[in-house]
């Protein structure tokens, strides 16, 4: 009986100590909930306001913009939230020309209360993206003056909606609703949808949260520090607040309890499994110096019910010195399934890492002179992956490592291939135009900024050649938008042909396009270019009787530029070539060009 007890003992504290730390890893993961969903919505909010302010700067150079804003009608305005919504993901943008008053002169969109129920100053956000408040609850809105003849004659107004940012937190396993500050449900009046005293933003939000949300103290969820676990889901809240720190709202959103609690693996997960391990040696020396025969086979029981317990755990265990493996739980075998045991593993190779892919951004079995798991172990506090090939497969892991002697190592392998390949479409989802193939506009934003500093430091050249189809709108009214569709895509295709991969080729807008180089020769980049135009005018497009051509301006950055200054230079030259009679390249260099 005595024996007994000793082994009961032991289990016991086993299950104490696992009990004990099981509310500090659930607490350690819904903090990294609330951080990393924090910094996905600071990010998206940041990004919405620059793309708003951008669409607002860019419309507002329109050459149209001057004849028509004193006609109280911008007719292409209209247009150009047509093809916003059509051609990009940009579907909730509207316009509304003011005059410095702020009384609305012209609006992309129906005029119910607005003159009545602002909440904002066009003059003191010139230039700025705000979170705004009017009749339509609350969005973002951007604010540019109208200069005509040097002098003030209104302004531009630019708003967007928080449905994409909603959608991006639904991609990523977030359910998510904009609730309007309940003293403004009142003010907003052309909102109707309300979650208990707070009216719905958004319109994409899904059912099951509402209802969620009508069933739950709302106002603990909104005032509280931390996120809150409700009925098996975690809710928490993002503040909006306008640029004068006044909150007009908030970004409530929720996801599974068990859901936060398998999407963050932390070092959490590798100190429970090596504590595991230790616990059992230490178990087993011990009791083998208290025991006899008899009680070592129940140890040797023992050991494979704790063995067992390792063979479940879904991700691969193994323990070595930093290339001879030692051991490899079953999961090990179900990616390597040439081999029954580790036995025959060791008998053809020391080591996993035998497997690793060399490829930037995961792991090698070197890394800067030190085994592979040395260097994860002197780097705490970075994240590593590891591209393995087997068999013609490639799987991608999230590996942590921990010491567990003075030689050996316990490393987990997570399986994050189909997260990994899932997260890869959708950021090609989100820079690829999808009746082209090119880069979109939203991508450009992203990456002009990076051409402009690389060209200022390293003092290389750099090209923006802005490309419009002729006649365009005639090719639609004549052929119809399907033939206008061959027409883009044909001559997307030509632009991928004859320039290299590193000349990164964007589709800005309905028939225009952009191409930055990156070059020490110009006037070789302006051959191929004239070269690419005499083609395009001798192509026969499936569906067009007779001739489409291109013009194209192209602006050469010149010391002090940024992306604005340079694409201006860019679409003025094309406006000259098109000037000149179109089917012609007009080159806008340095002053001594």
């Amino acid at each position: 009986m005595k024996r007994y007890s000793i082994i009961f003992t032991v289990i016991g504290f086993f299950v104490a100590l696992a009990s004990m730390n099981l509310y500090d890893i659930q607490k350690s993961f819904i903090a990294k909930f609330k951080k990393q969903t924090k910094l996905v919505l600071d990010n998206e909010i940041n990004l919405k306001k620059n793309s708003t302010l951008a669409l607002a700067i860019a419309t507002s150079e329109h050459k149209d913009i001057e004849p028509y804003f004193l006609k109280h009608k911008v007719p292409y305005l209209e247009k150009i939230s047509k093809n916003l919504r059509r051609y990009t993901n940009y579907k909730n943008i509207h316009f509304a020309i003011v005059d410095t008053n702020a009384t609305i002169l012209y609006a992309t969109y129906k005029i119910i209360h607005y003159n009545t129920c602002k909440k904002f100053s066009q003059k003191k956000n010139s230039y700025k993206t705000d979170i705004v408040l009017d009749c339509r609850g609350i969005h973002f809105g951007a604010f540019v003056p109208i200069f005509i003849e040097g002098k003030l004659q209104g302004y531009l107004e630019t708003f967007s909606q928080f449905n994409s940012i909603v959608k991006d937190l639904q991609r990523i396993g977030i359910e998510a609703v904009v609730l309007l500050d309940k003293k403004y449900k009142s003010y907003a009046k052309e909102l109707h949808r309300m979650v208990r005293e707070y009216k719905v933003v958004n319109s994409n939000t899904s059912p099951q949260l509402l209802e969620q949300i009508q069933n739950i103290d709302i106002e603990q969820v909104l005032y509280s520090n931390e996120p809150l676990a409700i009925n098996g889901q975690i809710f928490y809240r993002y503040p909006l607040k306008d640029l004068e720190g006044e909150i007009l709202g908030w970004i409530v959103f929720s996801k599974e309890k068990n859901a936060v609690l398998t999407d963050f693996i932390s070092k959490s997960l590798i100190y429970r499994v090596i504590f595991m391990i230790v616990l059992f040696i230490f178990t087993i020396l011990i009791i083998m110096k208290i025991f006899n025969r008899e009680m070592v086979e129940k140890l040797r029981k023992q050991y494979e019910y704790f063995a067992t317990i390792l063979d479940k755990i879904q991700e691969i265990v193994i323990i070595n010195d930093g290339f001879t493996m030692k051991y490899a739980n079953s999961t090990f075998f179900q990616y390597f399934n040439d081999y029954k045991n580790l036995e025959e593993f060791l008998r053809e190779h020391q080591c996993i890492c035998d497997f690793f892919v060399h490829e930037e951004g995961f792991i090698d079995a070197i890394i800067e002179g030190k085994k592979w798991t040395e260097y994860i172990l002197a780097h705490p506090d970075k994240e590593y992956y590891a591209k393995v090939r087997y068999k013609e497969q490639e799987y991608i892991f999230q590996v942590k490592a921990s010491r567990l002697n003075e030689e050996d190592f316990v490393v987990i392998f997570i399986d994050i291939t189909q997260k990994y390949q899932k997260q890869k479409r959708l950021q090609q989802l989100a820079i690829i135009d999808p009746l082209t193939k090119l880069y979109n506009r939203y991508f450009f934003e992203k990456v002009a900024n990076e051409g402009i500093k690389k060209a200022a430091t390293l003092q290389t050249d750099l090209l923006f050649a802005m490309i419009d189809i002729d006649y365009f709108k005639q090719i639609n009214d004549t052929y119809g938008h399907d033939v206008g569709d061959v027409v883009l895509r044909e001559i997307a295709a030509i632009l991928q042909h004859e320039f290299r991969k590193s000349d990164l080729i964007f589709r800005i807008g309905g028939e225009e396009f952009l191409i930055i180089f990156e070059t020490t020769n110009v006037q070789k980049v302006l051959e191929l270019l004239e070269d690419v135009r005499r083609k395009i005018a001798t192509h026969k497009f499936e569906g067009v009787y007779g001739q489409v051509t291109i013009s194209i301006g192209v602006a050469k950055y010149r010391d002090g530029d940024d992306v604005h200054s340079l694409y201006k230079r860019a679409d003025e030259a094309l406006y000259e070539a098109k000037k000149l009679g179109r089917n012609r390249l007009v080159y806008k260099g340095d002053e001594d060009d």
